[in-house]
């Protein structure tokens, strides 16, 4: 999973898919469909916010070089190798508080959050390559939204496989997020700024965050496969410092099963 920079997500559904179609590399002539259902647990890092755990569906399409729902809204295969490819797309990003959004953060019970407006999510336009075990992903909102930048270099590593059907593999990636979008999403300004309740005005620039896990996938024949993910991910200083961040780390764990016809 490359993208746990995302302080409002569970563990990433699609990337997790991501593992399962690495496995595939037959370009799929017609409609191919992927679905499934996992169970997950999250720790987030805004302030008030306790662990959760719930259900999570997954589905996906592929048709050709085309892709809908696996890592984005929808993505274009210019190039697919062994060890090389690029992909391009449109994706739906949404990393703000909002106790509204499904599968995503449950409403704090800290006071910094009182008469707070969640911001609204972005349409970007993605770009995901990778070499060997070597991926990076960037996305530029084109909705107008953040105007933000953000980019994920990761190196996924198998450790352990037993023939195709069982593969476990160890991730490191580097999160950046330019100063647009880091302030869109941490940062308090204008009428958000509400000094009563501790939502102080603050400002931050470009940030930085890391994190390392592991992902497992299991094919249990040509249709059921089982995937499962842990993540760690370390936030930047200048998250930690917003008033409405209250932990220096997102955790989370995942599991679940996906039927491919």
């Amino acid at each position: 999973m490359r993208n746990f920079n995302k302080i409002t997500k569970i563990i990433c559904v699609s990337s997790l898919l991501t593992v399962v179609s690495a496995t595939q590399f037959v370009q799929a002539e017609e409609w191919q469909f992927t679905t499934g259902l996992g169970v997950y647990s999250a720790n987030e890092a805004w302030k008030g916010t306790d662990s959760k755990q719930g259900v999570a569906p997954m589905l996906s399409a592929k048709y050709g070089d085309w892709t809908i729902g696996e890592d984005g809204i929808v993505s274009y295969s210019v190039l697919s190798e062994d060890d090389f490819g690029l992909n391009v797309g449109v994706n739906y990003r949404n990393d703000g508080y909002d106790p509204d959004k499904f599968l995503s953060s449950e409403s704090s019970s800290d006071a910094v959050f009182t008469g707070y407006k969640s911001p609204e999510g972005d349409i970007t336009f993605k770009i995901d390559s990778y070499w060997q075990f070597v991926n990076l992903s960037v996305e530029q909102d084109i909705s107008g939204h953040s105007k933000g930048l953000t980019a994920d270099l990761g190196v996924e590593v198998p450790i352990f496989s037993l023939g195709n059907d069982f593969m476990v593999q160890a991730n490191a990636n580097v999160h950046w997020q330019s100063s647009d979008y880091a302030n869109y999403i941490y940062g308090i300004a204008g009428d958000q700024v509400d000094n009563s309740v501790g939502r102080t005005a603050y400002n931050v620039g470009s940030v930085t965050n890391y994190s390392v896990g592991l992902s497992a996938f299991y094919q249990l024949d040509k249709n059921w496969n089982i995937i499962a993910s842990a993540q760690y991910t370390k936030l930047d200083d200048a998250i930690t410092d917003s008033p409405l961040i209250g932990d220096d780390k997102v955790t989370g764990a995942f599991i679940g099963a996906t039927y491919t016809f």
